[in-house]
């Protein structure tokens, strides 16, 4: 088989390609990945083809991904744009969750502060 029969067969799986084996190989993905989770340094995933094994790397490993097929490429490259629109939102929203917890917490104060002076203005003029 030639590379452009190659090519042109992962063309016309690459849109169902993760519905139609991403079940079948979910185990040995996982297994595999859990296995290279364990160590360190960098990954080379040869026929790495939509991208379903690479949300599953840690954050300490630094992955490239090849693959003959541009089409399951461009599936594997989607998948890492939503990974990471959704790691950059998950992001923005803990720093206002964290602002939102400081600005409570510095009225908080404040309100304190504005008592305890409210009461020591009251027990100085009695």
């Amino acid at each position: 088989m030639d590379i452009e029969s190659v090519q042109s067969s992962y063309a016309r799986w690459a849109p169902v390609y993760d519905t139609t084996f991403g079940a079948v190989t979910n185990v040995g993905r996982r297994r595999a990945v859990e296995f290279i989770n364990t160590l360190t340094g960098a990954v080379l995933e040869v026929g790495v083809g939509t991208g379903l094994s690479l949300p599953l790397y840690s954050d300490d490993l630094q992955v490239t991904g090849i693959d003959f097929s541009d089409d399951m490429l461009a599936q594997a490259q989607a998948r890492l744009d939503e990974a990471l629109a959704a790691r950059e939102a998950a992001e923005r929203a803990l720093a206002e969750a964290i602002r939102a917890r400081e600005a409570a917490e510095a009225s908080l104060h404040e309100a304190y502060a504005a008592r305890e002076a409210a009461e020591t203005v009251a027990q100085e003029a009695q």
